[in-house]
């Protein structure tokens, strides 16, 4: 639902300015706006896993409910990150979208191996959060270097 918000509302609308000011206050709108939600829909799935995994799947499946916080922590992060970088698409800049997507992408599976060897399957989400944190500041980094905003 967020992806396809900042794709067919978000991009079109920061594709169409390069008055830095207005990027920012564009950015800053977005984040008051999704970050609230994000969180509170986070919190609501996290406290309702018990009985999603029982309407969805079968109690053999309860021991999923220790992944939900890391999974959402990880979501979390993630959309925040793609906020930000639906900027490098809206700019032109494809070239730092393709390589932060594909890099990431890898490391993700790199940092999943290593912390699943170490943490079980926990790891898998755990390694899912350090990936995206990890986005999320490469991404301000690359924003701040290229003085997109």
């Amino acid at each position: 639902v967020f992806t396809l918000g900042l794709q067919t509302y978000f991009l079109p609308k920061l594709s169409s300015t390069n008055d830095k000011k207005i990027l920012r206050h564009e950015i800053k709108k977005a984040y008051k706006f999704m970050l609230p939600i994000l969180v509170v829909s986070a919190a609501a799935v996290f406290f309702s896993r018990d009985i999603i995994i029982r309407i969805l799947f079968t109690s053999e499946f309860l021991n999923m409910r220790d992944l939900f916080i890391w999974q959402l922590a990880g979501d979390v992060i993630k959309l925040c990150g793609w906020l930000l970088a639906i900027l490098f698409l809206a700019k032109k800049m494809v070239k730092w979208f393709i390589i932060t997507e594909v890099y990431f992408s890898l490391q993700y599976v790199f940092l999943a191996h290593i912390f699943v060897n170490a943490f079980g399957l926990q790891g898998a989400c755990m390694a899912y959060v350090l990936n995206y944190f990890i986005y999320f500041s490469i991404v301000c980094l690359i924003i701040r270097k290229e003085q997109i905003l």
